[in-house]
């Protein structure tokens, strides 16, 4: 483990082997040949978060099509306690957001709409039984991000939430 980072990682069997050498700081979905990382310390903003993901080559994760956010849910909910340790709440951030023209906005809930790093919009429709009830919902006025919460009553949904918060995040390479 490096240092300042925390890896959580599927078992040995299911790790990716590159030129004989275990890639230990991944899960690895073998359907779309894409590689996540969750990242929990040092927590960053979604600004942060996406340039650090940028730094190591890789991108916060675009969970779509669905069968991404299948994978990545059931790996956050399959190692739920050592992502969370002794926390009560996470989020942790992926990459999804309003346009940065609309930030920090009265918007509706549903709009501006939400759009991936990848350039693709979020489909409210296909994703619908990932969020959270009532979400999205610019509850404060400056929910410009798609964030993945964890509480102990709520096991992964997807929330918007304010991007200035310091949470986790999800980084992926392909």
């Amino acid at each position: 483990m490096a240092s300042g980072w925390a890896y959580f990682e599927l078992t040995s069997a299911d790790r990716p082997s590159a030129n004989g050498t275990r890639q230990e700081r991944y899960a690895v979905d073998h359907e779309s040949m894409t590689s996540y990382r969750v990242v929990t310390s040092p927590p960053l903003s979604w600004l942060a978060a996406r340039d650090a993901c940028n730094d190591s080559n890789e991108m916060l994760a675009v969970l779509e099509p669905v069968e991404r956010a299948t994978f990545v849910t059931r790996f956050l909910r399959e190692n739920k306690k050592a992502i969370m340790g002794e926390n009560d709440e996470l989020f942790c951030f992926v990459g999804a957001s309003r346009p940065a023209n609309a930030w920090n906005s009265i918007w509706p809930a549903s709009g501006p709409d939400f759009m991936w790093l990848d350039g693709q919009p979020v489909n409210l429709t296909t994703t619908a039984s990932f969020w959270a009830d009532g979400r999205p919902n610019n509850l404060d006025e400056n929910d410009n991000v798609l964030s993945i919460k964890a509480t102990t009553t709520e096991n992964f949904r997807w929330d918007d939430y304010d991007d200035f918060e310091k949470n986790c995040y999800i980084c992926q390479r392909q």
